[in-house]
């Protein structure tokens, strides 16, 4: 009688574990579930920017880039700059762009009116084209920009660029970071597609170092993240090194795109502008004049550095000096959509309304 008793207390032992094991499985599964949709849900309404690796492209395809690669590898840019004499009484001024993609009537409209400007050269910072395959480098991008080469062009490269492994960008413009001089300024252009590595810091921190009591300029496709309202849209990884960086060297200029609009902050003694507004689809957070097509205009002369910003506005070109101002609070979170502030509008566009 005992041992029959113990034998069913063991069964019911038994099946209340197996009763616990199949609600914890339960559980499980459920929040398996749970998880897999919030996931769905967020890639909906969040859809990722970067988008599958693309094929390995052949070696007759990448050869179609060849003619281009002529005029446009970063080296005969560099050549064709440096042979324009550098007047110190006038200085001189250069065009910035960005995210010039998706809209092909506003890359184009854009860039014929930067041929108007009487800049030295222009840079674009990064994603010229939707997507890095060969075919849209030809029929997005050359196109275009092969119609009007009186002024120099320089890339910065952006995650929409990358294509297989950033072998298409190398192709045609040979390097993907570099830095010159002209006159009494610095350039230093980085990629900052995948965040920043020691090894990149490194190379920065020499490049900025040799700026001296010239005018030093930074340029990267994604912002730094230290930038609370541009977080959502940035890179992380060596964030704060890079910015550290940019203030122990007094860049004058961080110039930045991903984010397409113009916003400006103001962080640790450095400007920071993102310009990029080229022609891709406008984030709504930034202001009426700030969720703008446009391009900037920096003009360097003696100890003085200023820019402009050249908006497209119902199909007008409006041309502001607005972006000599900058608004001072980096922590100032992004803007809701939708949603506009006057008393922050100087955050985005440097204009201070009454």
């Amino acid at each position: 009688m005992t041992i029959l008793k113990e034998n069913r207390q063991g069964e019911e032992k038994s099946k209340t574990m197996n009763l616990k094991i199949k609600i914890v499985k339960n559980c499980i599964e459920s929040l398996f579930l749970i998880v897999c949709l919030i996931v769905l849900a967020d890639l909906i309404v969040n859809p990722r920017v970067s988008d599958p690796p693309l094929v390995k492209p052949t070696k007759a395809e990448l050869a179609k880039l060849d003619p281009f690669r002529e005029r446009y590898h970063v080296d005969r840019v560099l050549d064709r700059i440096h042979t324009v004499p550098f007047e110190s009484e006038k200085g001189f001024s250069f065009a910035v762009w960005a995210d010039i993609q998706s809209h092909p009537e506003v890359f184009d409209r854009l860039w014929r009116e930067i041929q108007k400007e009487n800049v030295l050269f222009v840079i674009t910072v990064g994603d010229l084209v939707d997507r890095g395959e060969v075919s849209l480098w030809l029929s997005d991008f050359f196109a275009i920009i092969d119609l009007h080469r009186d002024i120099p062009l320089l890339p910065v490269i952006g995650n929409h660029d990358v294509g297989y492994k950033k072998v298409e960008f190398t192709r045609i413009f040979g390097r993907r970071e570099y830095a010159f001089d002209y006159g009494n300024a610095r350039f230093v252009v980085v990629d900052s597609v995948d965040g920043l590595g020691w090894m990149q810091l490194r190379w920065i921190k020499r490049e900025l170092a040799k700026a001296g009591e010239k005018h030093p300029f930074v340029f990267a496709h994604k912002p730094p993240t230290v930038i609370k309202k541009w977080a959502y849209h940035s890179f992380s990884k060596g964030a704060d090194a890079f910015c550290d960086l940019l203030s122990t060297y007094r860049v004058d200029n961080a110039f930045f795109g991903h984010i397409h609009a113009y916003s400006t902050a103001k962080h640790d003694g450095v400007e920071y502008v993102v310009s990029g507004g080229g022609g891709g689809v406008l984030h709504n957070r930034y202001g009426p004049m700030g969720n703008v097509h446009h391009y900037c205009v920096v003009t360097v002369k003696g100890d003085e550095v200023s820019h402009q910003v050249v908006r497209l506005i119902d199909g007008q070109m409006q041309r502001s000096s607005a972006g000599n101002e900058f608004y001072q609070d980096p922590s100032t979170l992004p803007l809701p959509e939708q949603e506009y502030d006057a008393k922050k509008a100087d955050m985005e566009t440097g204009v201070k309304e009454n």
